[in-house]
C-alpha cells in the first residue's frame, strides 16, 4: 500500500517548575513541582511569534510564518543559570531569571533561548499552566466543525473520516483510518498497526500505537515544494526516527493519492 507523500516543515519545545528543579522520572518525563504533590506538566515558552510546547515525548516549536520543527523530547541536561535541551532538530535553553512578555505585567520564571538552524529565537517560558495558551494569529484551534462532523466512531479519530500525511527528505506518507494506520517510506516500505484510541493533548490529537505514534496539530503548514497550505501539521515516530510533515483529512484531496494529492479550499 502507498500513502501519499508530503513536504514537511519542523517543530519544538521545552520545561521548567515552579518551585525547584525540574525532576527526570519515568525515562523523560519531567516533573513539575505542585503544592505537596509532583505531577507532569506540559512546559510553554513564547515571545507572540512563537511558540513553544515540550512535554514527556515531544517537543515542538511552531512559527507565524508556518514553521514548524519537532523532535523526540531529549534528557534535560543543567547548566549554570537553568537547563538545556540539546536535541537533534535544535537546542533549548531555559535560564531561571524572571522574564517578561512585551506588552504584559506578568512575570514568568525562565528566559528562553531556541537555537534552529541558524536562527536564534528568544521569548518567556514555564509550565503551560501559567500562560493564558491561544493559538497564534490566523491558526485555528481546532476545525470548524461543520467541515469535519463528528461520527459514531469517536474512539477513531476527530474528523469522521480517515486522515493522511506526509513529508519528503525522504518521502513518506502516513495514513490513519478506523482500522488500521499505516506508514510508507518510499525508499523503505510500509509499517502497519491496528488503529489505537486518540488522545486529545495539548495542543491537538495523538495516536500512540506500539511501532507507530501520530501527533496531529491545527495549524497552516506549508507544502514547500508547491503553493499549498494544508491544515494539520503532522509528526511521526517510526522506523527509528521522528518525520515531520503536513497533512489533512482524506476528503481535502481530489487528486490521486499516488500522483499527487491537492487540496480542496472549503472555505
Amino acid at each position: 500500500m502507498r500513502v501519499a507523500v508530503f513536504a514537511i516543515l519542523p517543530l519544538a519545545l521545552a520545561a521548567c517548575t515552579t518551585g525547584g528543579a525540574p525532576q527526570q522520572s519515568q525515562g523523560q518525563r519531567i516533573i513539575y513541582p505542585g503544592g505537596e504533590q509532583f505531577a507532569p506538566e506540559p512546559y510553554y515558552a513564547t515571545n507572540g511569534s512563537w511558540r513553544l510546547i515540550v512535554d514527556d515525548r515531544q517537543m515542538a516549536l511552531t512559527r507565524m510564518d508556518a514553521f514548524r520543527t519537532s523532535q523526540s523530547t531529549p534528557f534535560l541536561n543543567p547548566m549554570p543559570t537553568g537547563y538545556v535541551y540539546d536535541g537533534q532538530r535544535f537546542a533549548v535553553a531555559m535560564e531561571r531569571r524572571p522574564c517578561r512578555l512585551e506588552g504584559s505585567d506578568k512575570v514568568y520564571p525562565d528566559r528562553v533561548t531556541i537555537d534552529v538552524g541558524r536562527d536564534q529565537l528568544i521569548g518567556c517560558g514555564g509550565p503551560a499552566s501559567l500562560f493564558d495558551v491561544r493559538p497564534l494569529a490566523q491558526r485555528p484551534e481546532r476545525p470548524e466543525p461543520d467541515r469535519y462532523p463528528q461520527t459514531a466512531s469517536v474512539r477513531f479519530e476527530p474528523f469522521g473520516e480517515a486522515f493522511r500525511g506526509g513529508g519528503t527528505e525522504p518521502f513518506w506518507g502516513i495514513e490513519v483510518d478506523q482500522r488500521i494506520m499505516t506508514f510508507d517510506r518510499v525508499d523503505g516500505g510500509d509499517i502497519s498497526e491496528n488503529t489505537p484510541s486518540v488522545v486529545e493533548t495539548f495542543d491537538g490529537w495523538r495516536f500512540e500505537g506500539r511501532d507507530i505514534r501520530v501527533e496531529i496539530v491545527p495549524g497552516l503548514c506549508s507544502d514547500g515544494m508547491s503553493d499549498r497550505d494544508y491544515p494539520y501539521h503532522v509528526d511521526v515516530a517510526a522506523d527509528g526516527r521522528d518525520w515531520t510533515g503536513c497533512g489533512a483529512p482524506a476528503s481535502y484531496y481530489v487528486d490521486g493519492w499516488e500522483s499527487g494529492p491537492s487540496l480542496v479550499d472549503r472555505r
